[in-house]
């Protein structure tokens, strides 16, 4: 548990810290360890399709199953339901964070075999229990038994709720995920892997956006704001694999003075395929990156 904690709060101390210097990092681009994403159904079940379809990312729940989970996380007895909500009725130990009386809801779930081959998981995306700093919640790794579901362990801060599931050549599968943040008064947007094992989570950056303009009136340029428009798993390359493809909106500015104009942006598509077991980004999709960072002063 202590390495989880230490591995999501570095990448929430990395969010944090970068919206602070005004700085953008298109940072680095290779997804290891992807291959084909499939739906889950058929990777703990069946046969193996000639070509992938569509990856079923976060998704909600069925009722059933969403108080099977809540249920392995707050105890029996535990989960109440309101509407469409499904929510443990006090922060539970191990999650709670020294928030006391608080709820924790149910976003999110993603299906797969995360830590082995052909094990059935799930990866919860929880809200709740968590202060601003840890993203006001966290994710809960979960495995079915045989007799329902078990909580293997609690990642604070590492928000899950909107991820595609891929799999790798080993069967397993990893996350590809997008979060959006909210600090000091900038958003950011976030895409980035998770690899799920039983002990930890590896996060990698694929591509890192926001914008500094609170920090105009600071007259240090370049200014920027970057904006993820879409989100989504496709086959980029037409060889039977998801991919990865980003739309993105970008404005930067070097005028050395107190007033850029960043009100007409430009519009970039920005693809990563499966190469092996990582996502690459096309040569189109790198010369793009390429500019960006030159644009902004980076190496």
């Amino acid at each position: 548990m202590a390495i989880a904690k230490r591995i999501t709060f570095g990448l929430i101390a990395r969010i944090a810290r970068r919206i602070a210097l005004s700085s953008l990092v298109v940072g680095s681009l290779a997804l290891s360890s992807c291959s084909e994403i499939l739906p889950v159904a058929e990777q703990l079940g069946i046969k193996t399709p000639t070509k992938s379809a569509p990856a079923k990312g976060s998704i909600k729940p069925s009722p059933e199953d969403a108080i099977a989970i809540m249920e392995s996380i707050c105890g029996e007895g535990g989960v109440t339901i309101q509407g469409d909500k499904a929510l443990c009725n006090s922060c539970p130990s191990g999650i709670d964070d020294g928030v006391q009386g608080g709820e924790l809801e149910l976003k999110s779930v993603v299906y797969g075999s995360f830590t082995e081959a052909n094990v059935k998981e799930a990866f919860v995306d929880l809200e709740g229990c968590q202060p601003h700093a840890y993203l006001f919640g966290g994710s809960a790794l979960l495995r079915d038994t045989g007799n329902g579901w078990s909580l293997v362990r609690y990642d604070k801060g590492l928000r899950s709720d909107n991820c595609y599931e891929l799999q790798k050549a080993n069967k397993r599968h990893i996350l590809a995920c997008r979060v959006e943040a909210f600090f000091q008064g900038i958003s950011s947007d976030n895409v980035f892997s998770v690899e799920i094992n039983s002990d930890k989570s590896e996060t990698k950056e694929i591509f890192y956006a926001g914008n500094n303009e609170i920090y105009i009136g600071a007259c240090v340029p370049p200014y920027y704001d970057i904006k993820v428009e879409e989100f989504v798993s496709r086959d980029v390359n037409n060889d039977g694999q998801n991919d990865l493809t980003l739309k993105i909106r970008e404005a930067i500015s070097n005028v050395d003075n107190c007033k850029p104009d960043l009100s007409s942006p430009n519009s970039h598509e920005l693809n990563f395929v499966l190469d092996k077991n990582s996502l690459t980004p096309t040569p189109e999709t790198a010369t793009i990156l390429e500019k960006m960072k030159g644009q902004l002063g980076r190496s």
